[in-house]
């Protein structure tokens, strides 16, 4: 709360701040779709916008100022793009001289970067020549060609040294235009390989892939550096890439919940964890690429434990199946001493009946002889606990 208002200090010229209490409206909980505390939402244009990024002044200065800007950048040339990007920028580009573009592909783009904006970047080239080049860096990195219209305009993304272009639908009219490049982009939200933290975590756990992290120690910075070239390696085959959104994650960092959710070590690490998409499995299902208690390290190995979780050859586990039975069962025997001390009266009387139960029980069992007994009715075991 002191961020918030030092923000709203900071920032009230530029956007209104304000906050709900929805544990009283729970209606209005329901109609954004919160499901966590606290939940900071944007409302810009008649739409509501989830905010994921740093929860920091600057986190929330940056954000209005992205979400002051224009939802689609206008830049002169491929080169220009690159140069705003950086070595690890990633930008969805439609480039074209203006009045050669075709309105549907305008129109579908424009209505995408509207509702996207907010995380993505979305950028047009006028340019004739911006097509071409795009397209060769296309066939450099293993890419399409390009559909017909691909000499006069071309749509796609942008993402380092690599560039995939937009295959339009034959014959599409503006709205199937539109729902095509939504889902298209949809599905290359995120770069092939991206850092992960408690900042986008959820937000990729909710994609339609299956989450790939190499959970990593920093420090071993050999070991690290060499698995994540690895991990980069998966994402550039087409058929893993299509089911897996690849990352690495700080695994030093709330180490407990590693290793009491999916019985990742720290000796384990650097290690490849796999999270279930959204309504394959359960929430709570992954996969740890482990040969018995060892981290696969292979690249060989690791891509054949990503291929048979990709054809469901490879069942998951759950969270919680690894834990230790000797912690269980003090904890349990810590709870049930607290009881007693607590309510010793009602620890006895507890007591007290589960021996009846098991003396009842005893009578109704096997003789010595090994003939069982003649089993009490329960009005007689009832008559025989009241004299008891």
């Amino acid at each position: 709360k002191p961020i918030w208002e030092e923000a709203a200090e900071k920032l009230g010229g530029k956007v209104r701040f304000g906050h709900i209490d929805v544990t009283t409206s729970k209606a209005l909980a329901k109609r954004l779709d919160i499901e966590g505390y606290p939940s900071i939402l944007l409302f810009h244009g008649g739409q509501h916008i989830t905010y994921s990024g740093d929860k920091t002044v600057l986190g929330f200065g940056e954000f209005v100022a992205r979400m002051s800007g224009p939802t689609v950048h206008p830049l002169a040339s491929v080169a220009e793009v690159r140069k705003s990007l950086g070595p690890v920028g990633r930008a969805f580009v439609l480039a074209g001289r203006a009045h050669s573009l075709p309105p549907a592909l305008l129109a579908a783009f424009e209505a995408t970067a509207a509702q996207q904006y907010d995380t993505l970047n979305f950028v047009t080239v006028d340019s004739s020549y911006a097509p071409a080049a795009l397209l060769a860096m296309a066939a450099k990195s293993g890419g399409s060609s390009g559909g017909e219209e691909s000499g006069v305009a071309v749509l796609g993304v942008l993402d380092g040294e690599w560039f995939e272009p937009f295959l339009p639908p034959k014959e599409a009219d503006a709205q199937a235009m539109e729902q095509a490049v939504k889902a298209w982009v949809s599905e290359r939200e995120w770069q092939h390989v991206v850092p992960i933290s408690s900042a986008n975590f959820w937000k990729l756990r909710k994609g339609d892939k299956h989450l790939a992290m190499l959970v990593l120690d920093p420090l071993d910075f050999e070991g690290a550096r060499q698995q994540q070239a690895q991990v980069a390696a998966h994402a550039l085959d087409p058929l893993l890439r299509a089911a897996f959104q690849f990352g690495w994650i700080d695994g030093t960092e709330q180490r407990e919940y590693w290793q009491e959710e999916f019985g990742v070590s720290q000796a384990a690490l650097p290690t490849l964890l796999v999270l279930s998409k959204k309504g394959a499995y359960t929430s709570a299902s992954h996969w740890r690429a482990l040969n018995g208690t060892h981290p696969f390290k292979g690249a060989a190995e690791q891509a054949s434990f990503l291929a048979q979780i990709a054809t469901k050859e490879l069942l998951p586990e759950q969270s919680g199946e690894n834990f230790n039975m000797g912690k269980y069962f003090s904890k349990a025997y810590q709870s049930i001493k607290e009881f007693a001390l607590e309510q010793p009266f009602t620890f006895a009387g507890c007591v007290a009946l589960n021996l009846m139960f098991l003396y009842a029980m005893s009578q109704a069992g096997v003789g010595e002889s090994g003939a069982p007994h003649e089993r009490l009715s329960a009005q007689a075991a009832s008559q025989e606990l009241k004299q008891d």
